[in-house]
């Protein structure tokens, strides 16, 4: 990596264009219903008492966070004639500057004399109301008032420690330790209880008061006690030692069991459809993420406008047996639809798509695309059947792709079977192909060789979050075998892996490394068709480089070789929630055997976004191999 430093300057002002259409699947679907499901979970569970108390009006505080800093004083410049001084360390000023009905009310004009007069009454308990929830409940406030203009000194002392936490619990949690069921015994009271946040000698603030609660609330609402409830709480706070005792109370009610399953709706679609799609058994425990995760489970059949998934646990409801409800409407059983896109790999696209849903009125669903691009068409076919009741998945794939990149031109007729099971977080398939392909490299004459391939594969996803993932990590790995001679122009295995990890190196930065690998073992080149062989470069890939554009030099063309190895090391930093900055190096290459290997670099700079679709990537990088610098744009996480 020669002039790592004098080509990074060059990247700045480089700037590329690159246009995508956004498709948001069923896994961004995911996160984000999760989202709008746990920002609503307590809207239907009452809490009785939520206060915080103390034994005099003023409280003494210990600890010295940023509230108690050195005084740093400020003027506020008012906007008409009355003005206001606070005389505050930075963190308090700001809080009081913020919130203080008497600082926002200076920006009406129509403030009389009579208004200033009460608010300046009210404001010094307003101020000690705004450090409490801080932890400072023994300020000392002073107000000076000269005509139209006051001053504010406060010194908001020291805050308040947690002394001690008692939670109690009533209800069937207080049976579960006695419980023979596990998933029982793993929501237990002691469990909660260590899960608490709000620690002993931890700095006592309002937020943190309530997230507390919220959340312990919370883990047993969406699993087994959805009729939890806050019975009471109370925050005592002793102004002599400058400490909280935390004392709450919660109801789990009842344990709650799923029951029959209710189906409404369908118009066109066999009940099966949408029967064999949950993993819900009648006497499972009421999982919040289980109504969640059959309800995406529907909606990324294709077949349906809109889903709902939803058990019965109102106050009348058996909780032994709730009933369980899906609603959805249908999609039209026909579509068509038109797109146009650029990519940085393959350039400017037209797309024509049709859905047929119900085809043969068996509820299979048959999409077939049409893709014209500047380096490559295609023309895609896939049914998809209907899951059966041992949850496999099962597709027939038909398709005719040509590609003329780097100097080699394939076309690609490939007939195929495959069947899938498992779920996102693990999900493996099996297949059958048969491929008939055509050659031409440099315009010279056309070879073709056809192969039967079985292949074999799994994808394991462990991620804190599958739409933005900042730790965990993806597994692919696969294999294509083609053992019969009789009906292939040769015996060959394809071996290939990807993994993706995340890691979080502090709250705004993020590393991110990918490692992939490949090979081809047994017959010739010349016997293993194009696709089966490894080319690689762009976008996801080799940054720096053109797409396919690494690999076995071959005149002035790029074939494939038998080997592959490309990794990636990148650091974003995040500048606002939406928007971050990455840094990254890229390595990898082609070849004909590992002793023929020779890894070239690329690196570069980018832009992130985190979109409504998934994670947005553009960046911009130097091919140390080439000395060239390129955009390249990626949507998604790509696995």
């Amino acid at each position: 990596m020669i002039g790592f430093k004098s080509h990074l300057r060059k990247l700045l002002p480089v700037i590329g264009l690159s246009l995508s259409v956004l498709f948001c699947s069923s896994t961004h679907a995911y996160e984000l219903q999760k989202t709008l499901l746990e920002s609503s979970l307590l809207e239907t569970n009452a809490q009785k008492t939520i206060d915080v108390q103390s034994t005099s009006d003023g409280q003494s505080n210990s600890n010295q966070p940023d509230l108690a800093k050195p005084n740093s004083p400020t003027t506020l410049d008012i906007i008409n004639a009355y003005s206001v001084t606070i005389n505050a360390p930075d963190d308090a000023k700001k809080l009081v500057t913020t919130y203080l009905e008497l600082i926002d009310k200076l920006n009406n004009p129509r403030l009389t004399n009579s208004e200033w007069k009460r608010l300046l009454a009210k404001s010094n308990n307003e101020i000690k109301d705004l450090l409490a929830t801080e932890g400072y409940f023994s300020p000392q406030i002073s107000q000076t008032v000269t005509g139209q203009h006051a001053v504010f000194n406060i010194e908001p002392g020291k805050p308040v420690l947690v002394n001690q936490v008692i939670i109690n619990f009533v209800g069937d949690i207080t049976q579960a330790n006695k419980s023979k069921n596990n998933a029982a015994k793993a929501l237990n009271i002691d469990r909660l209880k260590r899960l608490w946040p709000l620690k002993q000698k931890n700095v006592f603030r309002q937020a943190d008061w309530s997230e507390a609660k919220h959340s312990l609330l919370t883990k047993l609402i969406i699993q087994r006690y959805p009729r939890a409830t806050l019975q009471s709480s109370l925050a005592a706070v002793n102004p002599e030692t400058n400490q909280v005792d935390l004392s709450v109370t919660v109801d789990s009610g009842q344990a709650f069991y799923f029951g029959q399953l209710e189906v409404h709706g369908l118009n066109r679609y066999s009940e099966d459809i949408v029967r064999n799609l949950s993993k819900i058994k009648s006497g499972d425990e009421y999982l919040q993420s289980a109504l969640l995760d059959y309800q995406v489970a529907l909606q990324a059949t294709g077949k349906f406008d809109s889903v709902e998934v939803s058990a019965n646990t109102e106050a009348d409801a058996n909780p032994i047996n709730s009933t369980i409800t899906v609603n959805v409407t249908e999609k039209k059983s026909k579509t068509a639809a038109i797109g146009i896109g650029v990519s940085t790999n393959t350039g400017a696209r037209v797309e024509l798509n049709y859905t047929n849903r119900n085809l043969f009125d068996h509820g299979w669903l048959w999409d077939t695309t049409t893709k014209i691009e500047q380096y490559s068409q295609s023309i895609d076919s896939q049914i998809k059947l209907p899951q059966t009741k041992t949850g496999y998945r099962d597709s027939i794939n038909n398709s005719m792709i040509r590609l003329d990149v780097q100097g080699q031109t394939t076309t690609d007729f490939n007939n195929g079977i495959k069947r899938t099971w498992g779920d996102k977080k693990r999900e493996q398939f099996v297949g059958a192909n048969f491929l008939f392909e055509s050659l031409a490299v440099d315009n010279e004459k056309t070879s073709y060789t056809k192969s039967t391939t079985l292949a074999y594969g799994i994808t394991i996803r462990h991620l804190n979050n599958d739409l933005f993932p900042t730790s965990g990590y993806l597994l692919n790995t696969q294999f294509q075998a083609s053992p019969f001679e009789k009906i292939s122009d040769g015996r060959f295995l394809q071996s290939y892996a990807k993994s993706q990890t995340y890691y979080k190196i502090a709250k705004n930065t993020q590393f991110v490394g990918r490692l992939e690998v490949g090979m081809v073992s047994g017959a010739n080149s010349t016997n293993v068709p194009a696709t089966f062989l490894f080319r690689t470069g762009g976008d996801q890939s080799v940054r720096g480089y053109a797409f396919q554009s690494l690999g076995v030099a071959s005149g002035s063309s790029t074939i494939g070789g038998r080997v592959l190895l490309t990794g990636s090391l990148e650091i974003t930093q995040w500048l606002t929630k939406a928007w971050g900055a990455a840094a990254f190096v890229d390595l990898g290459n082609a070849a004909q055997s590992w002793s023929d290997y020779k890894a070239v670099y690329g690196y570069g700079l980018g832009v992130r976004w985190k979109s409504p679709a998934g994670p947005v990537g553009l960046d911009v990088a130097y091919g140390e191999a080439t000395g060239e610098y390129r955009a390249h744009f990626n949507l998604g996480v790509s696995f």
